[in-house]
């Protein structure tokens, strides 16, 4: 039996090139998959800070709305379906319905309305208790 050196260095060279290659190829996979990742992470980040909503300016806004005599019960804020619910009580209808028209000129909201406006049952019948459903407007912030 004859060994033939030559041929077998180059089978062997053969063998650890195509390993390499199959190495590099996997290395190739796996960096595609991270940066297509990472592509996708950047992007939301993108919207995350051009489309993040600046609340406390919002509060300070909002809070110069709300008449003497008309209370917040409840404040509920939504950047992802770009809602605002206000649930509260008042000395009578009328100062309720004066909000909505205060909010309805904020540039704040594209929409607000009263959903509903009932006698505070708590209360001796003076009062009344009402939610406001409003539509943040996308261009303000």
């Amino acid at each position: 039996m004859e060994w033939n050196l030559g041929r077998m260095r180059r089978d062997h060279t053969v063998i650890k090139i195509s390993q390499r290659k199959q190495q590099d190829l996997a290395n190739f996979g796996y960096l595609s998959s991270r940066a297509e990742t990472l592509n996708k992470e950047y992007e939301v980040l993108s919207v995350l800070i051009t489309d993040h909503v600046i609340w406390s300016n919002l509060l300070i806004e909002f809070s110069r709305t709300i008449p003497e005599g008309v209370w917040l019960n409840s404040l509920s804020m939504s950047a992802t379906q770009n809602t605002c619910n206000i649930q509260g009580t008042a000395t009578n209808s009328h100062l309720v319905l004066g909000f909505e028209q205060c909010l309805k000129e904020l540039p704040l909201f594209e929409e607000a309305a009263i959903s509903t406006i009932t006698r505070d049952p708590l209360g001796k019948g003076t009062g009344v208790v009402y939610e406001i459903s409003c539509k943040f407007n996308k261009d303000v912030q």
